[in-house]
């Protein structure tokens, strides 16, 4: 009878998905503690080392990393884009109006609101900004409100701004969340892997 040959290979826990590099840490601590008596000084101490290193990590990796804002900014940033459109869509509308005061209304506002076309697509950061300066430039032309009047957009462009407003308030206080938390489990990662090795 002759008996099979086992190689370990080298493991490159560094690589593994944060998930699974806690879960390995967790089980090799768990089928060590059984012999503990059975090793030295120098092993005990970075066994303690190990534990104390992925206790930190595993605390991260299994917190809750979504912001308590995130839902209501994602409602608002859909009622704000809502509003957007609905600008573009009802301009665009009645530019072909039979109605002289609603065409020429209609194609003022599509004038100003051109260079704003992309905004539903623009990341959040920018669109707060875009938006204000957007809503605020309406405000500060007569000539602009009064067409919004003429074809019934002034309360979509009212619409848009307590929206955007909204939506920066709650993009600042997640911004601020996120900044104050703790480590994140993807930089406790890397001391409880060399911990590991």
């Amino acid at each position: 009878m002759t008996m099979s040959k086992l190689e370990l290979s080298p493991l490159y826990t560094i690589d593994l998905k944060i998930s699974d590099a806690y879960s390995l840490i967790k089980t090799s601590i768990e089928v060590t503690i059984p012999y503990r008596l059975q090793l030295g000084n120098i092993e005990n101490a970075a066994l303690d080392q190990l534990i104390a290193d992925n206790e930190k990590f595993g605390k991260q990796v299994n917190k809750n990393q979504k912001s308590e804002f995130t839902k209501d900014l994602g409602l608002f940033e859909k009622e704000r884009i809502s509003f957007a459109r609905e600008i573009f869509r009802i301009t665009k509308s009645y530019i072909k109006s039979a109605d002289p005061s609603k065409k020429a209304a209609a194609e003022a506002l599509n004038f100003f609101i051109t260079p704003y076309k992309e905004i539903p697509n623009l990341p959040q950061n920018s669109k707060n900004g875009i938006i204000s300066e957007f809503v605020a430039k309406y405000k500060a032309s007569p000539e602009l409100k009064a067409a919004a009047v003429v074809i019934g957009l002034d309360s979509a462009f009212a619409g848009l701004e307590i929206k955007n407003t909204a939506c920066d308030t709650l993009y600042k206080k997640r911004n601020d969340e996120y900044a104050a938390r703790e480590l994140s489990g993807s930089s406790l990662k890397p001391i409880a892997v060399a911990s590991y090795t």
